[in-house]
């Protein structure tokens, strides 16, 4: 549907005048992110803002490329998990898309909503996707010689 939308929003964007207003809110959803996803994550998604792995409750920043993590009360966003969780298996663990600019402000729903996808490894991760999206810019000029 998301697609579906993202088409007709695009095509009716080339009957608007040239000149848009800088202040004029941008649709983040429409606009694919395929490149910033990392391996590791699931693939399938031409957008995503976030991953949860509710096996940690730990949220992935996709824009940011950061891990956001609660310790001792207090949320951090670093590039890498905390030490706590070096044995986790990126590859392997469910990761749930959540498109949401702050799913830290609803951990406790999610805990809820996502406890049956906890030790769940059936993803097929985009490292192992030969879906053309996501092929590096890199990858596809080495293809196409």
């Amino acid at each position: 549907m998301k697609n579906l939308i993202c088409t007709i929003a695009i095509v009716a964007s080339g009957f608007l005048p040239n000149v848009i207003d800088a202040q004029a809110p941008v649709c983040t959803w429409c606009i694919a992110n395929t490149t910033i996803q990392p391996a590791w994550g699931p693939a399938g998604y031409d957008f995503v803002d976030y991953y949860y792995f509710p096996d940690i409750d730990v949220y992935y920043n996709v824009p940011n490329q950061k891990f956001v993590f609660e310790q001792r009360g207090v949320w951090q966003s670093k590039s890498s998990l905390p030490v706590r969780y070096a044995g986790f298996n990126l590859y392997r663990a469910y990761k749930v898309v959540i498109n949401n600019v702050e799913p830290c402000l609803e951990l406790e729903e999610n805990r809820i909503k996502y406890v049956s996808f906890k030790g769940m490894h059936n993803q097929v991760a985009i490292r192992d996707s030969r879906d053309h999206v996501y092929v590096k810019t890199s990858e596809l000029a080495e293809h196409s010689k």
